[in-house]
């Protein structure tokens, strides 16, 4: 069974597409199966590549599409001939973890297109505190939906309670965060629905909602 490099035999077994929430280690011992814990490296710097986020997702449980997402910085044009390394940590419910196994692959990196979903204004641009909301940009790039917001910090100690955010009926798994320090919010390979409407909310640093804003498209 093909598993994510960041789990492990404790895993639940719904990590590789299966439902339930038995653990993989249990689930190989009754099915006589080893696991493959396996994530893939490309030497980003030498790419040209910034930013890099990845994302596991298992269609089956023999089979996992690791994707890749990242700005391209002056490097090669795409599509680029490159080598991509495959790391493999064999696990058996006899052995437990095995030595890791290195592979390198040749791949075609290809450049993606994106598609701008929209600009939109805060309905109320002071509603988080500490903070003033700018505009909000959403695109939709071949690894799912991508986001930038601009803000402008008006109370550094305000702000300081603030963790993240989370834009509705949209799950993040690239790379990113939640900066105000730095003016802006941007996140990555977002899969599921905005809406016409988007709604973001603010969390505290307990993960509390403290308020959520509802953006207007304007372009």
């Amino acid at each position: 069974l093909v598993v994510p490099i960041d789990e492990d035999e404790f895993s639940p077994v719904s990590v590789i597409g299966l439902t339930g929430d038995e653990a993989l280690g249990d689930y190989a011992r009754r099915e006589g199966v080893s696991l493959l814990f396996a994530e893939t490296a490309l030497d980003y710097e030498a790419l040209g590549i910034a930013g890099a986020g990845i994302r596991f997702e298992s269609a089956t449980p023999h089979e996992m599409t690791i994707y890749f997402e990242g700005d391209r910085t002056g490097g090669p044009a795409a599509p680029t001939e490159t080598t991509c390394t495959l790391i493999i940590v064999p696990w058996s419910p006899e052995a437990g973890g095995e030595a890791t196994e290195r592979y390198e692959l040749p791949i075609t990196l290809s450049e993606g297109g994106s598609r701008l979903l929209g600009h939109y204004s805060p309905a109320d641009a002071l509603a988080v505190p500490g903070i003033e909301l700018g505009e909000l940009e959403l695109a939709q790039t071949p690894l799912g939906i991508s986001m930038r917001l601009s803000m402008t910090v008006l109370d550094e100690e305000a702000a300081e309670g603030l963790l993240t955010m989370r834009l509705k009926g949209v799950v993040f798994h690239g790379s990113g965060g939640f900066f105000p320090g730095e003016g802006q919010a941007v996140f990555s390979q977002g899969q599921g629905e905005p809406g016409d409407r988007p709604v973001i909310q603010f969390l505290d640093e307990n993960k509390n909602v403290i308020t959520e804003v509802v953006f207007d498209k304007i372009g």
